[in-house]
């Protein structure tokens, strides 16, 4: 990131007296990974050694590279922060903003619904409205199958979350 902002204030210098917000995006849309040397997004580069070790970090080395760093680029991490899991998080509440905004017909009733009016069964992907599944679901509850909501696809194992 201190790389990044040094590049972005050369930038800056560059474009001294003109707009330069459009250069910046187009920078770090479309030559940031080039600039950093990174093939791909997904793949994290670790460095080791030739018996295939990690490298141990010099303490004083570390320290040294603190006080070279730009202060724009250091954020304060909580530890206990799991940035996967927040990843993960925010990847399902996107999906879930797709499949709201989606048409979907309902398998039971054939009437065509949106998909936050609809309920979604994640292991087999099927859909149906939720007046529909209100009702199979306390047909299955009266029935005594409150263990395995389920799926109302006929030979469908797929079973409903606690949410659903």
């Amino acid at each position: 990131i201190t790389a990044l902002c040094r590049r972005l204030d050369e930038l800056w210098e560059e474009n001294q007296g003109n707009v330069v917000l459009f250069t910046w995006m187009q920078f770090l849309k479309e030559e940031t990974l080039e600039f950093l040397g990174i093939q791909s997004p997904l793949e994290i580069q670790s460095t080791e050694s030739e018996s295939g070790q990690k490298h141990a970090v010099d303490v004083s080395a570390e320290k040294s590279k603190a006080q070279d760093l730009d202060p724009r680029a250091v954020q304060e991490v909580d530890s206990g922060t799991d940035i996967l899991t927040q990843l993960l998080d925010f990847d399902e509440a996107q999906k879930q903003k797709v499949f709201d905004g989606k048409v979907f017909c309902c398998g039971i009733c054939y009437s065509e619904k949106l998909g936050s009016d609809s309920l979604l069964f994640k292991e087999c992907q099927h859909v149906y409205c939720k007046a529909c599944m209100k009702e199979y679901f306390e047909i299955q509850i009266r029935d005594g199958k409150v263990q395995c909501l389920n799926c109302p696809e006929p030979k469908c194992m797929s079973m409903a979350t606690p949410t659903q």
